[in-house]
């Protein structure tokens, strides 16, 4: 009989503990639709790109569309992860190396709005940017 009432207790704790894990993770995952501007008119339609952030360690990753990464690089997949994120109380600012030859560093950045969700890629050296809005995409727990 007590050995029963420590199983069931000891599953509880088990239970506790891995939902309040999850409840303070400071992990978000987010899908940005919208639109890519580029010095040359050119309708691309709407663009989607994913972000993974964990606002607690500043760090995290970016999913680029094709159309957004340079053909030296194609090779290499679509992720890239940030070097530096800066979590403000109303924005988020991070930025990734895209190119690194010998020769081009190409360093892009993201601004996300905390307030409205809205997301602003920006690449100088190819001059093509992104802007659109964010949700949050939840994740699924599986058991």
């Amino acid at each position: 009989m007590i050995d029963e009432y420590i199983l069931l207790m000891f599953k509880k704790l088990f239970l506790v503990i891995l939902f309040s894990l999850n409840t303070f993770s400071e992990d978000l995952d987010l899908e940005c639709k919208g639109t890519i501007g580029w010095v040359i008119e050119q309708d691309f339609g709407e663009i989607v790109m994913s972000l993974n952030l964990n606002l607690l360690e500043k760090t995290g990753h970016i999913l680029l569309p094709p159309q957004l990464i340079p053909f030296q690089v194609r090779n290499k997949g679509n992720k890239f992860e940030f070097d530096k994120v800066d979590v403000k109380d109303e924005e988020i600012v991070a930025s990734f190396v895209l190119v690194n030859s010998g020769l081009i560093k190409s360093i892009s950045t993201i601004s996300l709005s905390r307030v409205t969700g809205r997301i602003d890629y920006q690449n100088k050296y190819r001059q093509k940017g992104f802007s659109g809005e964010c949700t949050k995409v939840e994740k699924k727990i599986k058991f």
